[in-house]
């Protein structure tokens, strides 16, 4: 996932629809992998990492998403309080961290490294990457019910 991806973010909002209608057979798994074409994608990585410390992760997403061309324009606290962040001052404070602070953030550049990752968004379903459209992830999640 790469916050200043444009194809992410429609995926994102896919698998938000596909999450809604299957709730208990679809789990999503976010991996960071910031691409070095976008100029603030390692800083939103650490901003929703920050969200992820406060449960705040998949609401933060959406609202990062809803708003991609206001990133780097945009202050992250304003961000963090459209998200309705329940600690800002502690949402604060962990974006002053630098991003070798996050593991999480560090094992995704790994894993896509690793696995071959060539752009953005990347799916794994089951172990495997794929690139499912979001009929095909409906009629594999109602095979699976």
């Amino acid at each position: 996932m790469d916050f200043e991806c444009p194809f992410c973010a429609k995926w994102s909002a896919r698998v938000d629809s596909l999450i809604e209608e299957y709730p208990t057979q679809v789990q999503l798994v976010v991996h960071h992998y910031p691409l070095s074409i976008h100029a603030n994608a390692t800083s939103a990585a650490v901003a929703a990492e920050c969200a992820h410390q406060q449960k705040n992760f998949r609401e933060f997403q959406r609202i990062m998403f809803a708003q991609q061309s206001q990133l780097g324009e945009k202050p992250w606290i304003d961000f963090a309080a459209e998200s309705a962040m329940p600690d800002l001052e502690r949402f604060e404070h962990c974006m002053a961290l630098p991003p070798d602070s996050f593991p999480r953030i560090a094992h995704g550049m790994e894993l896509g490294k690793s696995s071959g990752v060539r752009g953005t968004p990347t799916v794994w379903i089951n172990g495997l990457i794929d690139k499912p459209s979001l009929a095909e992830l409906r009629k594999m999640t109602e095979l699976i019910h």
